[in-house]
C-alpha cells in the first residue's frame, strides 16, 4: 500500500503519539518499513487487520520445524535479488519411490542422509526426503516413508490417498513433516488430514488454473499452509509456471497463487524408454535443478542422490539467497594455522569468507605454521576494503593490539597482501614492525611461506 492508501485507514488526529509530528508522516513511515504499527494506538481494529494483511508477503511463508531441523518455505518481495534480497533459501529434496525395490529406495535414503557439506564456514546439506507412492499396495511405500523418517532429514510423503499417509503420521507422532497430494482430483481429504494434523500440504497442478483452483478451495477451507507442486513433461513447462506464478504473485498481487512451490525434475533427465529406463543423467538432472533454484522454485526435488550434483545445487543455492548487501565472513580474530609457534610468521587479511577459506589451505599446504590476523572489514574483500578505507594501517594496527598478534610472535614482521603494498610503510610506522609485501593471490603463498625469513 502506498503512504496516502495507508493515511486513510488512520485516524487522523495528529496526537503525535507514535513519535512523528502528524499521520501523514506516519503513514509514509509505515510505506517505507521504517515504523510499525504498534506505535499507533488508536487505529481501529477493522484498519488494523486491513494493514497486517497488506503488510503479509505477497507469496505465503511456509514454516516447518521438525527434529530434523527447521525451515521456512516462501516469503518472498522481489522477482531479481538484487531489488532486495531474496529471504528464504529453496530446499532440497532426493525422491524415492515404491516403483523401485524397497533395497534400492534405502540405499538412495542412506546416500541423501551423507548429503552435508562445509563451504566457505557454512554448514550446508540436502534437507528432504520425498517419499512417492505408486503402486496401489502401500507395503514399500510406508517401509521406505519409516526409513526416510529415520534418515534426520525432513519429508514429504505423497500418496493419492490420505488414508495411506495418516498411519504412517501415526507411528511417528511427533514428526513435522509435508503431506503431499499428487494431483489436485481429490485432495480434499489430504486436506482434512493436514488440517486435523497441523501439517503442510502440497498438491500436484498441472497449470495455472488449477494452481488458482486448489487455492481457493484451501483459502475457503480456511487453511494457510498450501504448497504447489509441479511436475511436467519438460523443464521448459515446469519453468514457464514457476514464473508466471512468481509475476503474477508480485507484479499483479494476485494472492491466490502466491504460494510456495516444490519443482520435480522431468522425465526429460531418464535415460532409456520403457520398462529399463531406472537410471537417470545426473548432469542433464543437475542443469534442469539449477534453473528451478534460480527461477523461483521453493524446494526442488531430484532424483539423483548424487554427492557432486547435490554439492553444485547447495553451492548455487547458498550464492543465490546470500543477501549481496550482506557478504559472507568470518570472525575477525587472531587464528592459528598449524602448530605455530612465537617464530611462525603473522600474516593479515580480511575477514571476507571467501578470502579466508583461499588463504588458509594454502598456508596448510605450505606446512609452514602461521599466526593469521583476520581483520574485521565488514565482510569486504582485501581491494574492495582497502578502497572502502575498511583495511587502513590505522584499523591493522589496532586489530594487532586489540588481538594479541603483538605479544603472540618474538619477530617484528608482519605480511600484508601484495595488493596492498601501498599500506606497509605507514603500517610499519605504527606498529614497529616491518611491514613485509607478500603475494597478490593466495595460490603464491606456499612458495612464499618456504622462502620467509622472520
Amino acid at each position: 500500500m502506498t503512504g496516502l492508501e495507508i493515511y486513510k485507514l488512520l485516524p487522523k488526529t495528529n496526537c503525535k503519539k507514535c513519535g512523528l509530528p502528524t499521520c501523514l508522516a506516519f503513514a509514509m513511515a509505515l510505506a517505507a518499513k521504517k515504523a510499525s504499527l504498534e506505535k499507533c494506538p488508536d487505529v481501529s481494529d477493522e484498519s488494523r487487520r486491513a494493514l497486517e494483511a497488506s503488510a503479509e508477503p505477497p507469496i505465503k511463508t511456509v514454516e516447518i520445524k521438525d527434529d530434523a531441523g527447521v525451515i521456512k518455505l516462501g516469503g518472498e518481495t522481489v522477482l531479481f535479488r538484487h531489488e532486495k534480497t531474496f529471504w528464504n533459501a529453496c530446499g532440497l529434496a532426493v525422491c524415492v519411490s515404491d516403483a523401485s525395490s524397497v533395497a534400492d529406495g534405502e540405499a538412495a535414503i542412506a546416500a541423501a542422509s551423507a548429503l552435508k557439506f562445509e563451504r566457505v564456514g557454512e554448514q550446508v546439506r540436502t534437507e528432504f526426503i520425498f517419499v512417492e507412492q505408486t503402486k496401489t499396495d502401500p507395503g514399500d511405500f510406508k517401509i521406505l516413508a519409516s526409513a526416510a523418517f529415520k534418515s534426520g532429514m525432513l519429508v514429504i510423503l505423497s500418496s493419492p490417498s490420505a488414508d495411506v499417509i495418516a498411519p504412517v503420521a501415526s507411528a511417528h507422532p511427533d514428526r513435522k513433516f509435508i503431506v503431499a497430494s499428487p494431483s489436485a482430483d481429490g485432495f480434499k481429504r489430504h486436506l482434512d488430514f493436514a488440517a486435523a494434523s497441523g501439517l503442510p500440504l502440497a498438491v500436484g497442478c498441472r497449470s495455472l488454473d488449477e494452481c488458482a483452483a486448489v487455492s481457493e478451495a484451501v483459502s475457503l477451507a480456511k487453511f494457510g499452509n498450501l504448497i504447489f507442486v509441479l511436475k511436467f513433461q519438460s523443464p521448459a513447462e515446469t519453468l514457464d509456471v514457476l514464473v508466471q506464478l512468481r509475476r503474477l504473485s508480485l507484479k499483479k498481487n494476485n494472492r491466490a497463487l502466491g504460494r510456495p512451490v516444490i519443482a520435480m525434475t522431468s522425465a526429460a533427465a531418464v535415460v532409456g524408454e520403457g520398462e529399463g529406463a531406472r537410471a537417470y543423467d545426473v548432469i542433464s538432472e543437475a542443469a534442469e535443478a539449477a534453473q528451478y533454484i534460480e527461477k523461483y522454485a521453493s524446494i526442488v526435488a531430484v532424483k539423483t542422490s548424487d554427492a557432486g550434483a547435490h554439492l553444485a545445487l547447495v553451492s548455487l543455492r547458498q550464492n543465490i539467497y546470500t543477501d549481496p548487501q550482506k557478504p559472507v565472513s568470518v570472525e575477525a580474530k587472531l587464528y592459528k594455522i598449524g602448530a605455530v609457534t612465537p617464530d611462525s610468521p603473522l600474516l593479515v587479511t580480511t575477514n571476507f569468507s571467501l578470502t579466508y577459506y583461499s588463504v588458509v589451505p594454502e598456508i596448510e599446504s605450505s606446512r609452514v605454521p602461521c599466526h593469521l590476523l583476520v581483520v574485521d572489514t565488514e565482510g569486504m574483500s582485501v581491494l574492495t576494503a582497502w578502497s572502502a578505507e575498511k583495511f587502513s594501517p590505522e584499523i591493522i594496527a589496532e586489530a594487532m593490539k586489540k588481538s594479541g598478534a603483538l605479544e603472540a610472535v618474538s619477530h617484528k614482521k608482519v605480511v600484508v597482501p601484495g595488493y596492498v603494498a601501498v599500506i606497509s610503510g605507514k603500517l610499519s610506522d605504527l606498529t614497529g614492525f616491518t611491514a613485509v609485501v607478500g603475494p597478490k593471490e593466495a595460490g603464491g603463498l606456499p612458495r612464499f611461506l618456504k622462502e620467509f625469513r622472520n
